[in-house]
């Protein structure tokens, strides 16, 4: 449209409304609200962990820091956790774990 705006067409041709994305995660991941801390190259930062799973967590997170470097997520009563940065939003990150899903996952017993 000439105005900028957008509109999409009364029938989509294609069923992604219906059907949605398929998941292609692994593991399956539990919702939670656990504080944490990530060590990162640039420091130590507070965040929250909205859930979780024996192959990674999304967390949000306001600032910003260096994500091509490994990181370790820290959770009290949990433990520590290594990980890489798998994809960043405005306050969000995901975290892909590098430790054995298996040793992850018994360690995070109670809360998957």
């Amino acid at each position: 449209m000439a105005d900028g705006s957008t509109t999409l067409p009364e029938e989509l041709p294609w069923d992604w409304v219906d059907r949605g994305w398929p998941e292609r995660r692994e593991h399956e991941r539990k919702s939670v609200i656990l504080p944490a801390k990530i060590d990162t190259a640039d420091g130590t930062l507070d965040c929250l962990t909205m859930d979780i799973s024996a192959g990674g967590a999304r967390l949000h997170i306001v600032e910003t820091f260096d994500a091509s470097h490994p990181v370790t997520l820290v959770l009290d009563g949990f433990g520590r956790f290594d990980a890489r940065v798998a994809w960043r939003a405005t306050a969000e990150i995901g975290l892909q774990f590098t430790d054995a899903p298996a040793d992850v996952a018994a360690r995070l017993a109670s809360v998957l």
